[in-house]
């Protein structure tokens, strides 16, 4: 009779028993991150395909699932902004086809986390779920490398180790990470407004590598 084992979700990763009686990694759960900003025409695509690329370059892609989408309906169905593409082209960030749209409730009951770019895409983010515990600021991470060494450094001396993290998904870093000194949180400008793409680019870059360093 042909022996039938149930699989087992273990720690947000799917395994199934061996003959060992181990278990061996199907699937791990990949983490998803949606990007905002009001249009989804400029900034939270840059920020999307900034943060594929930094993920691609430390060979993570099977960790996330990423994406963005906006606060507003204006620019539904339109893509990414020419000057936009423009600077990701000019630092060599790959992109591909976009298509602006709102970010949905079930977007956002599905994701992990939400980063928007604004106190105002924040504040919108409100009207589209109530719970908005998993929201947070881009520039919130801008200094997370240096706050993560630092801690690094001091678990170190202590004699800590990274076993009192095991098993944690690593979201749990990201939303209780503590890197900002400040009360207020900078915002990524809207370069629509401003025109100054190249700011809103090392803003996001910035904030995209600390994001990463805490997950």
């Amino acid at each position: 009779e042909r022996r039938i084992q149930d699989l087992k979700v273990i720690e947000h990763e799917y395994v199934k028993p061996t003959q060992t009686g181990k278990y061996w990694n199907m699937e791990k759960k990949k983490t998803k991150i949606i990007f905002v900003c009001h249009g989804n025409i400029c900034r939270s695509p840059m920020a999307e395909f900034i943060f594929r690329q930094l993920v691609k370059e430390e060979g993570r892609e099977n960790e996330f699932a990423i994406s963005s989408a906006a606060v507003s309906y204006e620019e539904e169905g339109n893509g990414i902004y020419p000057h936009a593409a423009d600077t990701l082209r000019k630092h060599g960030i790959p992109f591909g086809r976009h298509q602006a749209h709102r970010i949905s409730k079930k977007e956002y009951e599905e994701a992990d986390l939400v980063i928007v770019m604004d106190s105002s895409n924040l504040r919108l983010m409100g009207r589209i779920s109530e719970n908005c515990d998993k929201v947070h600021k881009l520039l919130e991470y801008a200094d997370a490398e240096n706050a993560s060494n630092t801690s690094s450094n001091s678990e170190a001396n202590e004699g800590k180790t990274s076993e009192a993290n095991k098993g944690k998904h690593p979201v749990s870093n990201a939303s209780k990470h503590s890197v900002v000194t400040s009360n207020i949180i900078p915002d990524v400008a809207d370069p629509w407004y401003t025109g100054n793409f190249e700011k809103a680019y090392s803003d996001i870059l910035r904030g995209c590598r600390g994001l990463l360093k805490t997950l």
